[in-house]
């Protein structure tokens, strides 16, 4: 890229890119309402007081609503936003004023503009109450659609205040850990040699391998070993880019993961005695997979300088499938 004139210049075959990148996500669907995600709000509901459950009631199942909805934005008294949902949903008025402090846009930090602007938990279609004073400027269509990004923002816990202990341990096994189950089936299916999750710091002769080596990730997504090779994933569960700032982000962290990806390779060859008993088998060679949960713009490439292949899930699924 480079700046002609004013204007930004994007290389033609990196625009190509990006244009088959934003199409795939538009494809794209999110599974944000299976039983063990329902869990998972369930229990932010018991302790918060509200959840998408009630807004996605007031918005949905009443018609007649004191917020005006046929136009494209309203200006509302805060205190009467929260009668009206009070009385349609019956739901404890303290828990409503929380639920909509969670909906509130947030006024830019002037030391770090750029960041604040484009946080993933400060955007328009997410927080779209703006706050004036004793009143709300409201665009109801906004509205409706942070509705439908609510659930996301309790995964990928973008709220006012963080999840509590237990709905964070919910989140990691019903939802970032749910794909790792089904290639434990499939491990499991296959009787080959592998697991997920797998933590190398239970064992004692990697502890003082870790004190010398402290930047080497101690836990394993999931691996598997065939034919004297030990096959090893990263899973990784960034939200998906809706802007060229995103992709740029996106594509920093990647290489900052590959590169400790590489690391870990080297560090597992280096001290293979010691490993192959722990893992469960002899290999010779390491070959890696970063996997991502959501479409990423490097899905489906080969990464030559560290040698790692990147995947979107159900691309790697079908994969692995096939070798195993």
């Amino acid at each position: 890229m480079s700046i002609e004139d004013g204007l930004l210049k994007i290389e033609e075959s990196f625009e190509r890119k990006i244009r088959k990148y934003f199409k795939s996500t538009e494809a794209f669907k999110k599974n944000l309402y299976n039983k063990e995600l329902e869990e998972v709000y369930q229990s932010f509901e018991a302790r918060r007081g509200y959840s998408p459950f009630i807004l996605e009631e007031y918005i949905y199942e009443y018609n007649e609503k004191f917020l005006e909805t046929r136009t494209i934005i309203s200006f509302i008294e805060k205190e009467a936003l929260v009668e009206d949902i009070y009385r349609k949903t019956g739901r404890d008025k303290v828990a409503i004023r929380f639920m909509l402090d969670d909906l509130v846009l947030k006024k830019c930090s002037k030391t770090n503009f750029i960041k604040s602007t484009f946080s993933d938990d400060n955007r328009l279609f997410r927080t779209p109450l703006i706050e004036v004073k004793d009143y709300y400027i409201l665009p109801f269509y906004t509205f409706v659609e942070s509705a439908q990004y609510f659930r996301q923002r309790i995964l990928k816990n973008h709220l006012n205040k963080g999840l509590d202990k237990k709905t964070k341990r919910l989140v990691e096994k019903n939802y970032d850990e749910y794909d790792l189950k089904r290639l434990k089936s499939l491990l499991e299916k296959e009787d080959i040699i592998g697991h997920v999750n797998f933590d190398l710091n239970k064992f004692k002769e990697c502890k003082e391998l870790f004190k010398s080596n402290p930047s080497i990730s101690q836990e394993i997504d999931f691996f598997y070993i065939k034919n004297n090779t030990l096959y090893l994933m990263e899973l990784k569960n960034r939200d998906i880019d809706n802007s060229l700032y995103g992709i740029c982000q996106s594509l920093s962290k990647a290489k900052e993961h590959m590169i400790k990806m590489n690391e870990r390779r080297l560090f597992l060859l280096k001290h293979r005695s010691i490993f192959d008993g722990i893992l469960g088998e002899r290999f010779d060679s390491v070959e890696l997979y970063l996997v991502n949960k959501n479409p990423h713009y490097l899905d489906n490439t080969f990464n030559s300088e560290y040698q790692i292949n990147i995947f979107l899930f159900e691309d790697f699924y079908e994969y692995v499938s096939k070798q195993i």
